[in-house]
């Protein structure tokens, strides 16, 4: 809206920058009660009355400064983020369990993109190992020496990660312990207590002590990351005592989330499925593919992919993202899988389209000539709605059935007449 001397007074007091104009000239004139009473008229009305007091050099000055105020580039209330990772640039953040796996995959990728990075594991020489092979490539990189079931020294890793860079501004609690396999009565208290220690109570003082130091250093994009698991989603058999862990960082995640909201420090969790990682290595390959199997996108995860969400979540672009769990599985944790059968599996390259006796039914029924071709050896079959939910396979698949009533001999020449419907 433009406005000038013959805008009305209430117009100009409303706008920042119109009222410092006439503020600087006349200090106090909008607290001036008597104001109040002339603000329906326009500016330049008011300044006709000798009471107003302003002198021709200062009504010139404002009108010139109200001209200047509209010819300048009107600024954006709230300006878009830019749609990059830059906003991550000299963040610094802890990354526990750095030296293998999703742990040294989110390291990498922190410091590829300018963040400043603690790596801790309790491998001294292999997370040192991983700290030079992130400078040899030019990001910046320390490491400490903790084992992070123990809270003294997950203190010491947060000190010394402040004391190293002057501040922190979040931290990932990747480091924890697998354990499956076996029935609940045959895990022993002992193994309970280690999985407990660093899955569930490691993770408590990682975020406790994390949580502390990025308030004190007063961040203005502070970020919490746990790494969970889609055991922290559903439930897996002979995993008891995992599950519990996992289930439990969730519920953590979760309610931090909603303690931390106020203050502008985010707190998420990621959920990786089966990612091929060093726990993976001793798997026999009949294991790994009954692991492939059970993932709906048919490969194993890459350490890689939940770095690039964990980078996305440390960053600015992530701000109003608090509280969330997010799978990052090839499909598994999205539900039970069931029978599918495509009636269209060439629009997801299978085949090549060309018509036959190995084509879905709901392909050949689309063709006049294929429906004639049904209709001789199976007559009614267009019609038969039942039929339609076997569309998805192909009519060798379906003579087959004995219900379908059609002899070997009387289907092989149907067969043969479909080949023929490609070369048509």
């Amino acid at each position: 809206m433009t406005i000038g001397m013959d805008s009305k007074l209430k117009e100009i007091l409303a706008n920042p920058e119109a009222k410092a104009i006439v503020e600087a000239i006349r200090p106090g004139f909008a607290r001036n009660p008597m104001i109040k009473m002339a603000m329906g008229l326009k500016f330049s009305d008011l300044l006709k009355f000798p009471q107003a007091g302003f002198s021709e050099a200062e009504i010139d000055q404002m009108r010139l400064a109200f001209q200047a105020l509209n010819q300048a580039e009107p600024k954006a209330a709230n300006p878009a983020p830019t749609a990059n990772f830059e906003s991550v640039r000299d963040k610094v953040v802890i990354v526990t369990g750095a030296s293998r796996g999703i742990g040294e995959a989110i390291a990498r990728c922190y410091a590829a993109h300018g963040m400043k990075v603690v790596c801790s594991n309790r491998n001294a020489a292999k997370g040192e190992e991983t700290v030079a092979s992130i400078r040899a490539r030019g990001g910046n990189a320390v490491h400490f020496t903790a084992d992070m079931s123990k809270p003294t020294e997950i203190k010491a890793l947060v000190d010394f990660a402040v004391a190293t860079y002057g501040k922190l501004d979040g931290i990932v609690n990747n480091a924890g312990i697998g354990m499956g396999g076996t029935p609940l009565h045959e895990q022993s208290l002992e193994d309970c207590e280690r999985i407990l220690d660093l899955n569930l109570k490691g993770v408590f003082a990682g975020m406790k002590y994390a949580a502390e130091a990025i308030f004190k250093s007063k961040s203005s994009g502070g970020f919490i990351i746990n790494i969970a698991s889609i055991a922290g989603l559903m439930p897996q058999s002979g995993m008891s005592l995992y599950v519990a862990t996992k289930q439990g960082v969730v519920g953590m995640t979760k309610s931090a989330a909603m303690e931390y909201a106020p203050h502008n420090l985010t707190v998420n969790a990621i959920c990786p499925g089966h990612t091929l990682t060093s726990m993976y290595e001793v798997a026999p390959e009949e294991t790994m593919q009954l692991f492939i199997d059970q993932i709906p996108a048919g490969r194993m995860g890459k350490p890689e992919e939940c770095a690039y969400l964990a980078l996305f979540l440390a960053s600015d672009l992530a701000r109003f993202i608090t509280g969330a769990a997010i799978p990052v599985d090839g499909g598994i944790a999205a539900g039970q899988r069931n029978v599918l059968m495509w009636r269209h599996p060439e629009l997801v390259g299978v085949g090549d389209g060309t018509l036959s006796a190995d084509s879905t039914i709901a392909a050949i029924m689309e063709v006049p000539q294929g429906v004639a071709v049904v209709e001789k050896y199976l007559p009614g079959f267009a019609d038969n709605e039942q039929a339609k939910m076997a569309y998805g396979l192909t009519f060798k698949a379906l003579c087959e059935i004995p219900q379908t009533g059609i002899s070997p001999d009387k289907a092989e020449a149907f067969f043969a007449e479909l080949d023929q419907l490609g070369k048509a």
